[in-house]
């Protein structure tokens, strides 16, 4: 086991790696040891050849294994980026590990916070890949915070019982992940007029538009206090 200070040390290297290539008019994306970066077809193949010198430079070694040549098509962080279609995807390893987990929550009765933790954890990672998942996150949410605190002299590490209603959401994260991996980076086709948008801070009602049809209304006070957007 390493040490708490590694993965900071180790994100600021990184992070001077990427102001210096940054300053030799290119961009990059470091995460801990990880680099990604995307450039026109023009200057994608100078970029690789300028952060590997620079890599050696500052006398860090580039593991061949996890190198990847300029393509259209790349894996950074479990998610799978295409430029082509203009796409981002979870990896199958990934989803495989997720459903994993997802599975082993709907057998068990009982749960930690540390394990409703690491489940938020990796969920919250896929939603940006998985479109409709934020949805089924919220009461997982709402459960950490009204489940597990010090109150009544519980302590946080205690199990508890995992309520039906967050069953059926992880139940819908078990049968739909697969086929709701996957998400447009960027609209490619043809905008059309926009309709007119409008929004409201500290707002306590709901509204929304659809073909000329207006809905609106006040949130109830038992959703008001316990909503997350």
């Amino acid at each position: 086991m390493g040490l708490r200070s590694n993965a900071i040390i180790c994100q600021r290297t990184t992070s001077s790696i990427r102001y210096m290539f940054g300053r030799r008019g290119f961009q990059v994306v470091n995460y801990l040891d990880d680099f990604g970066g995307a450039e026109t077809p023009d200057r994608a193949s100078e970029a690789n050849r300028v952060l590997g010198d620079l890599l050696k430079s500052c006398g860090i070694e580039e593991a061949p294994d996890k190198a990847v040549f300029p393509t259209t098509r790349m894996v950074f962080l479990c998610v799978s980026v295409d430029t082509q279609s203009t796409t981002m995807e979870v990896t199958p390893e990934r989803v495989s590990e997720i459903l994993a987990l997802v599975e082993s929550w709907l057998t068990r009765k009982r749960a930690t916070l540390k394990d409703l933790q690491s489940l938020l954890g990796k969920l919250h990672f896929i939603c940006n890949c998985v479109r409709p998942g934020r949805i089924f996150v919220s009461r997982l949410l709402n459960w950490l915070p009204t489940t597990f605190n010090d109150k009544n002299g519980d302590k946080k590490h205690s199990s508890k019982f995992i309520p039906a209603e967050i069953r059926k959401d992880l139940l819908w994260w078990k049968i739909f992940l697969s086929k709701f991996n996957g998400v447009s980076i960027m609209s490619i086709e043809n905008w059309s007029a926009p309709d007119q948008i409008f929004a409201c801070y500290a707002c306590p009602g709901l509204g929304g538009f659809c073909n000329g049809e207006y809905i609106h209304g006040i949130f109830p006070t038992r959703i008001a206090e316990k909503v997350y957007i």
